[in-house]
């Protein structure tokens, strides 16, 4: 089963100096924003986002995910290793 990436709405979106990032993480914790804030820090290339994204879409398709939601699968597969709460602690919203 392949994943047909153009038949999916995608958007990176880079903000910077955010000032509520305090709520962002309120919002993310109650599933009140269907997004997946990434610390960029940790994101060296575009290609690094859609190969996650694809591989995310695929293990949803297949009901092979291992996170809740697609948003924090991303996170999960843009991660080097295979720990849930390091991959959510490392690249996800940072209040710093």
């Amino acid at each position: 089963m392949g994943t047909d990436l153009n038949q999916v709405p995608a958007y990176f979106l880079l903000y910077e100096n955010i000032e509520n990032i305090k709520e962002i993480k309120e919002l993310l914790l109650r599933n009140e924003l269907n997004a997946a804030v990434i610390n960029p820090e940790f994101v060296y290339h575009k290609d690094q986002l859609l190969i996650a994204c694809h591989r995310s879409l695929y293990n949803e398709r297949t009901k092979q995910m291992k996170t809740k939601s697609l948003f924090t699968e991303l996170l999960y597969n843009l991660y080097p290793n295979r720990r849930i709460s390091e991959s959510l602690k490392t690249l996800g919203v940072q209040e710093s």
